[in-house]
């Protein structure tokens, strides 16, 4: 059986534990090292052991592949399967119609000139798999469907998450559907197809699909973009955040989070990245919404 070259170093002591790069908290750092030569890799090679708190991961692969340092021959244990894509019929079908509850909210905020720009910009979808589901297409910058998120608002545009959380995947239900055998899922910004789209633009990141279309209508002198969650899509990859190379960049990070994107946006500019953090909500958000922690940009834009 095939083994992979480099791992996790054991731990053997507080010595084999170091400061984590991206979130600075001491011994809670662990390195890959080569299993063959046991020399470890460099320092920003590893994982953080604050899973939830930090969630930095800069594996063996990022590193090699951002360096072309090793061919698929070299290391061929890191050869991955194909990404896969959604046939774009299913997306133009969810498209043209336009009866979910979101888009019927988007009408209770703008015009219906601005709903329609929105609608054309985003690819916004409508799902059967729930009465009024609305679907967020993931399309990639040269708008190929990655997949696409199905979630359930109220008329108020609120997310339903009773008696359970309204999320579903597109590519999930294609695989028990068997219309795929398996789908190698490899997530992109939601939005990202419109980096080719408006060049010239500033880009802006925030957490919320809902929330990236909301703020485009204010501020349509951006590009928004989704992660789709704090931690979604593992915006903070390199792998994924070079799509971004070369632009100006503005992070709009959920209330309570902006020290752990402020964080991640550091170190992405250490890699050459043009991007600030902005700490708008932290400085005006309601107080009762401080205290619980449920606050976003569409929020404070909405109201």
């Amino acid at each position: 059986m095939e083994t992979y070259r480099y791992k996790l170093q054991e731990y053997k002591g507080i010595n084999t534990r170091y400061t984590c790069p991206s979130c600075k908290n001491k011994r809670e750092f662990t390195r890959y090292e080569d299993s063959i030569t046991g020399e470890l890799l460099p320092e920003h090679v590893g994982r953080c052991n604050r899973i939830n708190e930090c969630g930095y991961h800069y594996s063996p692969k990022q590193y090699f592949e951002d360096r072309k340092a090793l061919t698929i021959e070299e290391n061929k244990t890191f050869v991955e399967k194909p990404t896969g894509y959604i046939p774009v019929d299913y997306f133009l079908k969810s498209y043209q119609d336009c009866s979910n509850n979101f888009i019927k909210y988007l009408y209770s905020i703008f015009n219906s000139q601005m709903v329609s720009m929105l609608h054309y910009e985003y690819g916004i979808g409508t799902s059967k798999y729930w009465s009024g589901a609305t679907v967020f297409w993931q399309l990639d910058y040269y708008e190929r469907v990655r997949t696409g998120k199905i979630m359930l608002f109220d008329d108020r545009g609120k997310r339903i998450k009773e008696p359970y959380n309204h999320i579903q995947w597109v590519h999930s239900i294609l695989v028990k559907q068997k219309i795929f055998k398996d789908f190698n899922l490899k997530q992109c910004f939601f939005g990202e197809h419109l980096l080719r789209k408006h060049p010239e633009r500033q880009v802006a990141i925030v957490e919320g699909e809902s929330t990236a279309i909301i703020a485009a209508g204010f501020m349509p002198e951006y590009t928004w973009l989704a992660t789709g969650g704090s931690n979604g899509c593992r915006w903070y990859d390199p792998n994924i955040f070079k799509i971004l190379r070369g632009r100006t960049i503005k992070l709009f990070p959920d209330l309570g989070y902006y020290n752990k994107w402020l964080r991640r946006g550091q170190e992405l500019e250490k890699q050459g990245f043009n991007i600030s953090v902005s700490d708008l909500l932290e400085r005006n958000a309601p107080s009762e919404h401080k205290a619980k922690g449920n606050f976003d940009l569409r929020d404070y834009l909405v109201r």
